[in-house]
């Protein structure tokens, strides 16, 4: 009898070993999902000013198409961590290059472009697109903020937060 309890225990043991590797293997499985499945921006979006974001998102790139008035500015970026250039044109009308590097940081998208005007005047800023936590998609806030900074000769920091609304017909 001593022998068949030995058996059950063994068992027990063994199922015990069991679990506890399938749970160990489920997590790893479920934190490299996580870090491999990013959310998608992609969509149409309003933010109360009246601004439009429309966002295309694949999984190589990122193109924003923001239009305010008559104004629109198309901006691509690149997700495979190599520099995204862009042009972009001033309310004056100046054509000024940009280049930016991407990263994902968490669920969160930050962008980090620089842009040189001439001799000794450079200016920075960065861009972070978040979602804020929605019951559904159609409640869904993507939120940018903008932090400006200007190296020479300007205001010093300046941070915008902009929410958008996911547009509906």
């Amino acid at each position: 009898m001593g022998k068949a309890i030995g058996r059950e225990e063994q068992m027990r043991q063994r199922t015990i070993a069991f679990c506890g590797a399938l749970a160990i293997a489920f997590t790893v499985s479920a934190q490299a999902l996580q870090e491999t499945v990013k959310p998608s921006f992609a969509g149409q979006w309003i933010e109360r000013d009246g601004e439009l974001l429309t966002v295309a998102q694949k999984s190589e790139n990122l193109t924003l198409t923001s239009k305010l008035g008559e104004r629109t500015q198309v901006t691509t970026y690149r997700l495979d961590g190599k520099p995204s250039k862009n042009s972009i044109v001033t309310i004056a009308g100046d054509v000024l290059m940009v280049e930016s590097q991407v990263r994902w940081v968490g669920n969160s998208l930050l962008i980090i472009s620089k842009t040189t005007r001439g001799p000794g005047a450079s200016w920075e800023w960065i861009r972070i697109f978040s979602f804020e936590a929605a019951l559904d998609d159609s409640d869904a806030i993507l939120n940018e903020v903008v932090i400006d900074h200007s190296h020479e000769g300007g205001p010093g920091m300046v941070t915008r937060l902009k929410s958008f609304r996911r547009k509906t017909d």
